[in-house]
């Protein structure tokens, strides 16, 4: 069996690898809507 300090520790990096690629997804979607407007608006 995994102790308790163990399975916090995996608890807590879960919890921020999950909010490091919602970082990322956020990001990237922002970056595509941005690069969709220049195109669209020909501001490129």
């Amino acid at each position: 069996m995994k102790s308790e300090p163990e399975h916090k520790s995996t608890k807590q990096w879960l919890k921020y690898s999950g909010l490091a690629i919602q970082m990322v997804a956020t990001i990237l979607v922002f970056v595509w809507i941005g690069n969709y407007l220049d195109g669209h608006m020909n501001n490129k």
